[in-house]
C-alpha cells in the first residue's frame, strides 16, 4: 500500500519542483470544470512563466535555473489557498486553478503573486543575484471558455498579451 502511494505521489508530481505534473493538472482541470457544471460555479486558471527565462538558463546554467523554477513554486505556493491546485505546465510555466473564485478575485492574487517574485532577488552565485518578473494570464470558467481547451487557449492569450505590453504583468480579458 504505501508503494503504492509512493508510485502515485510520482506519477502526478513534478520531479523538480514537486508541485503537480501537466498531466495531473489536466485531470484536476476537468474535474474543476465538472465540479463548476455541476454546482453552477465559477473558478478562475492563472496561466505563468518567468520572463527572460532562457537568458538565466544560458547565462548561469541549468542548476541555477532550475534552483530559480523550484523557488518559484515555493514562494507562490505560500501565496495560494490549501483548496487551490498549483502546477508546473512546462518549462518554465506554471498553471493555478482556483476553485470557486471570480476572475477580480484571481487577478488580485495573481498581481500578489507578481509582487512577491518580483521582489525577491535570487542568488545565482556567491557574488550575483538576479531579479525575476512574471508574464501572468488569467482566465475565469465559464465567461472565458466552457471546455478546458478554450479556457487554457484564453489564459495563455492573455499571458502572451502581458509579454507582448514588456512582461512583469498580469493580463485578463477585463485588463487588456
Amino acid at each position: 500500500e504505501n508503494s503504492q502511494a509512493a508510485l502515485e505521489e510520482l506519477a502526478t508530481r513534478d520531479p523538480l519542483t514537486d508541485i503537480y505534473n501537466r498531466r495531473e493538472f489536466y485531470r484536476l482541470l476537468r474535474l474543476e470544470i465538472k465540479r463548476a457544471l455541476r454546482y453552477g460555479h465559477n473558478f478562475s486558471l492563472i496561466l505563468f512563466d518567468i520572463d527572460v527565462f532562457k537568458d538565466i538558463n544560458d547565462t548561469y546554467g541549468h542548476p541555477v535555473g532550475d534552483r530559480v523554477l523550484t523557488l518559484i513554486a515555493e514562494l507562490t505556493t505560500k501565496e495560494v489557498r490549501p483548496g487551490d491546485v498549483m502546477a508546473r505546465y512546462g518549462g518554465d510555466e506554471f498553471a493555478l486553478i482556483l476553485p470557486e473564485t471570480a476572475i477580480a478575485n484571481a487577478l488580485i492574487l495573481a498581481e500578489r503573486i507578481r509582487k512577491v517574485i518580483s521582489s525577491n532577488d535570487i542568488k545565482v552565485n556567491p557574488k550575483q543575484s538576479v531579479r525575476l518578473t512574471l508574464s501572468i494570464g488569467v482566465a475565469e470558467f465559464p465567461s472565458d471558455g466552457r471546455h478546458e481547451e478554450d479556457l487554457i487557449a484564453k489564459a495563455d492569450a492573455m499571458l502572451y498579451a502581458a509579454k507582448r505590453q514588456g512582461g512583469n504583468r498580469v493580463c485578463s480579458a477585463d485588463t487588456r
